[in-house]
């Protein structure tokens, strides 16, 4: 007896669980919530081209055949902001719409048919765009990496050491080309100085050696 009423009880769950609707699409919005800010994405989805027919693209409980379709929004000032459209071979999709600062009545998904033309099914109801909150006063807008300042400061230094360097080198091949130079001129100096000494030996000191008679 137990066991048949177990039975009945799973017929039962079982035929209650395969008499409720099944959609076959999926539709999200991102971000969720009822009080958003842009960007705003909205992600439609289906197995194949019939079930999207035969679930979003009906008209008194049929599905019709239709050749694009769109996602598109209704806000308070009975204004329709509109996605661009896609082709029937799509069957997903995640749409970037930058909205306007609004209430948004409802989301809806929109086909292009052959035969009726435009239908449309409602996905959500409610929700508002806000302006975005300004960043935090001192957060940090660019992270950095960590141990991004020590290693930057060592870089400098390091750098700085080497131009140091270059510096020193550039500085004591100047001093030496200069010492060079003046001990270059200072060698002229005293070899014309000793030159000078001996003319004024032999032609001043002893003229009587050099007489032209003493040369021939």
């Amino acid at each position: 007896m137990k066991a048949k009423i177990l039975i009945l009880g799973l017929l039962f769950s079982a035929g209650l669980l395969f008499s409720l609707p099944v959609f076959a699409y999926t539709y999200t919005r991102t971000p969720s919530g009822d009080t958003i800010f842009n960007p705003v994405y909205f992600f439609v989805s289906a197995n194949s081209y019939e079930e999207m027919k035969n679930e979003l693209c009906v008209f008194q409980g049929s599905g019709r055949e239709f050749e694009r379709w769109r996602v598109s929004l209704l806000h308070t000032g009975n204004q329709m902001i509109y996605s661009y459209w896609v082709a029937s071979s799509t069957i997903s999709q995640n749409f970037l719409i930058p909205l306007p600062l609004a209430v948004y009545d409802r989301v809806y998904y929109q086909c292009q048919t052959y035969d009726i033309g435009l239908l449309q099914k409602p996905f959500e109801y409610g929700f508002e765009v806000i302006e975005a909150p300004p960043p935090p006063v001192g957060g940090n807008i660019i992270t950095m990496p960590a141990g991004f300042a020590t290693s930057a400061l060592a870089y400098a230094g390091q750098i700085f050491t080497d131009t140091s360097s270059l510096i020193l080198i550039g500085i004591g091949l100047l001093i030496a080309f200069w010492v060079v130079n003046k001990i270059l001129v200072l060698t002229n100096v005293l070899e014309k100085a000793k030159i000078r000494k001996s003319e004024d030996y032999f032609v001043k000191d002893k003229p009587e050696k050099f007489k032209k008679n003493d040369w021939l």
